[in-house]
């Protein structure tokens, strides 16, 4: 599981990427990772416009415009990527892209 300092320097380079940018689209690739996602989870997300990216303890927090709060952890082995502007063709999608986030 990751360490604290690696949860920070995660949220350090994923800030300056999202950090008011609107989220286009959101594709789960799964119907949940630790428990389900909320059936409006999308709709909730998709529009938004991220305000901040905090950590509390290992997780982190995704502060929308609309006041709502999406929670990321990296779990054991997880990883978060940055990819070039354009849907994630299914070639370059890996195992465990599990929610993809385009900005």
């Amino acid at each position: 599981m990751p360490e604290l300092p690696e949860v920070e320097a995660v949220r350090q380079l994923l800030l300056p990427v999202m950090r008011s940018r609107r989220i286009e689209r959101v594709t789960l690739h799964r119907d949940g990772l630790r428990r389900r996602f909320d059936p409006d989870f999308v709709d909730a997300v998709e529009g938004q416009r991220v305000n901040d990216i905090v950590r509390r303890g290992k997780h982190l927090l995704v502060q929308l415009g609309s006041g709502d709060v999406v929670a990321l952890h990296l779990g054991m082995s997880g990883d978060f990527r940055v990819e070039p502007k354009g849907p994630l063709p299914d070639e370059r999608r890996q195992k465990h892209d599990h929610v993809v986030i385009e900005l």
